[in-house]
């Protein structure tokens, strides 16, 4: 067994699989902000359109490990590799742990700890083991606590790229701590398949990359923390703008750059959402075919949210380790938004009873204004509960001259009337003449976002929540009762008859 270092200087950029997008319509937007680095300045924006891919992080149906992410990069880690020959060797010998050379990132020193066969400290099986080690430690101060983000990297010999394994968050190294990593860096019957070119000639490479986020208070410039925005930019029928926090928002708060779009509530009507698929990117400047960080969510816009995006977008140390992130104090962020189609879009399926019927992914029209989407709202059966009521009605007024389902009608409005109002003000209304109860919700999204919900619990919403489901449960009731216990099919029959996939 061999084992050969080598320090590359070219830069590392991601490669990510292009996939389809599934929404009709889309629309892209460029933002430069100038950094003046590493303070930064809004100085440009550029619209892009037609952009029809989005970038993802899923590597050959490898999974990554627990809390990690895996991406592929075409070229070779900044800061350290090492060839390891004779790999079968290793893994049959009594040795458990392979150690590389010393290599120095971010003013510390680093070597890479493998377990060919898996941590056996901690019950790993059937997976590699792989590990980034501080050295050299004693000159360091007490109570000393380094702070990084790093990358480690897998060649597929065949393909010449690289599985990049990083944690999604950063890591502390101290006294007690001095080595960080992955205990299921990757299944062995992976790495020792053939068609990924991880083991090839009992030879694999491994490499690192590691950035220190203490370097950010080294003295290179203050980062302002106000968020820098974007000039206001037209998506479908809306605005929006891009906030840049240089110093991060919430939980990235001093170590991240939080990046969101915001929707500008002006344009949107009272009591409306928006869905958008959005992606935001930090363009690599170098490989401009190619993002270096790139974030995507879907998520609702509305008059309580109209604000989303990443608290913890890139860490601060790997952008300001990185500069082909920031070229020339110019950092490009680049925003891709998918909006569900809006009421401003037409088209037709070439069949006029289906276009009538269930309108179209896009709003067909018959003429300039009559859109058959909203008159039908996408379902024939809502228009079938419209004629019902109306001839229910008519009925009653003829056989007893009384309407009473006016009186339901009207209740009907005022519960829809309530909630839009409270919506529409952020519950700064009144309901009844009082200001109106109400829970609030605040909860952490999967990507550490903050947010805040309403729920109305007084006026009508107080009395009841939804009451038209009560009667339908009862019909679903009554369509069962006559199969008694026969069979325990026929109760759930009515809900699976609202289910078309089943």
């Amino acid at each position: 067994m061999q084992a050969k270092d080598n320090n590359p200087q070219t830069a590392s950029k991601s490669f990510e699989q292009l996939l389809s997008l599934d929404f009709l319509t889309n629309r892209g937007t460029n933002v430069l902000f100038s950094t003046l680095y590493p303070a930064y300045r809004l100085v440009d924006f550029v619209a892009r359109k037609d952009l029809v891919t989005v970038m993802t992080g899923f590597v050959r149906n490898i999974s990554p490990p627990p809390g990690a992410v895996a991406t592929v990069s075409d070229a070779s880690p900044i800061h350290y590799m090492v060839k390891i020959e004779l790999f079968s060797l290793l893994a049959k010998s009594a040795v458990e742990t392979f150690e590389s050379g010393i290599f120095e990132a971010g003013g510390y020193k680093w070597k890479l700890v493998l377990y060919p066969n898996g941590n056996k400290s901690r019950n790993v099986k059937d997976y590699i083991s792989l590990y980034l080690a501080m050295v050299d430690t004693s000159s360091l101060p007490p109570g000393w606590e380094v702070n990084v983000i790093f990358r480690l990297f897998l060649l597929d010999q065949i393909t010449d790229s690289y599985l990049v394994i990083q944690a999604g968050k950063e890591r502390s190294f101290h006294g007690l701590k001095l080595e960080c990593g992955f205990d299921q860096f990757i299944q062995l019957s992976a790495f020792n398949d053939a068609r990924h070119g991880f083991l090839l000639g009992d030879t694999c490479v491994l490499g690192a990359e590691v950035y220190v986020s203490g370097e950010r208070s080294r003295g290179e410039g203050e980062l302002d923390e106000n968020p820098e925005e974007s000039p206001i930019f037209s998506t479908g029928d809306h605005q929006w703008k891009i906030l840049l926090y240089p110093k991060g928002k919430s939980v990235g708060m001093g170590t991240h750059l939080s990046l969101y779009l915001v929707l500008d509530l002006e344009t949107l009507p009272a009591g409306c959402r928006v869905y958008a698929d959005l992606t935001l990117r930090i363009v690599d400047q170098l490989y401009n075919r190619a993002y270096d960080r790139f974030g995507r969510a879907k998520r609702w816009f509305d008059a309580t949210s109209s604000e989303s995006g990443w608290p913890t977008f890139v860490s601060l140390g790997y952008l300001q380790s990185n500069n082909h992130l920031v070229a020339k104090d110019i950092c490009i962020i680049e925003a891709e938004g998918h909006l569900a189609p809006s009421s401003t879009d037409s088209g037709s399926s070439g069949n006029i009873i289906i276009d009538f019927y269930w309108g179209m992914e896009l709003y067909p029209r018959i003429g300039k204004n009559f859109d058959i989407k909203v008159f039908t709202n996408c379902r024939f059966g809502m228009m079938s509960w419209a004629v019902l009521a109306l001839t229910y009605c008519i009925k009653q007024l003829a056989l007893y001259i009384l309407a009473a389902g006016v009186l339901s009608i009207y209740v009907n409005y005022d519960c829809d009337r309530q909630r839009q109002e409270f919506r529409r003000t952020n519950g700064k209304c009144l309901v009844w003449g009082k200001a109106p109860l109400k829970i609030v919700a605040s909860y952490t999204t999967t990507s550490g976002e903050s947010k805040t919900s309403l729920l109305l619990t007084s006026g009508w919403w107080g009395l009841s929540r939804h009451f038209h489901y009560v009667p339908e449960i009862l019909a679903a009731l009554f369509w069962t009762v006559p199969a008694l216990f026969n069979h325990f099919l026929p109760p759930f029959l009515c809900d699976i008859s609202n289910h078309p996939s089943v």
